[in-house]
């Protein structure tokens, strides 16, 4: 109780300044939950994902493992990888070329939400 007693003094004595930065703090709380939410709802645990992708390669299911990324096609990781396996029998260069693009456009939307 001493504890509330002290804030209430401390408000008191620095006056209508004192609900400013009450403002601003909760504000940046508020941010930094938001981005915390925002960064976890796009993570995906690749290597579990990855090694699920690699099954299907290796067992020439080329389908399946686009199903699996659609699956997960809120995760930038899936999406990329999405866009690779469609173009996965039109050569090397245009499945390098395909996740490079989709790669450039999903680090923006990540980056804008944690910078």
């Amino acid at each position: 109780m001493e504890f509330l007693q002290t804030i209430k003094e401390f408000f008191t004595q620095g006056g209508p300044f004192m609900y400013l930065i009450l403002l601003i703090g909760v504000f940046a709380l508020l941010v930094t939950f938001e981005r915390i939410w925002t960064l976890s709802r796009a993570n995906v645990n690749s290597n579990h994902f990855m090694a699920r992708i690699q099954s299907f390669l290796i067992t020439n299911n080329t389908e399946e493992a686009i199903k699996f990324c659609n699956s997960a096609s809120d995760k930038p990781l899936a999406r990329i990888i999405k866009n690779g396996l469609i173009r996965a029998n039109k050569g090397e260069m245009e499945v390098v070329h395909a996740l490079e693009v989709t790669s450039l456009e999903e680090i923006p939307s990540i980056q804008r939400r944690s910078g």
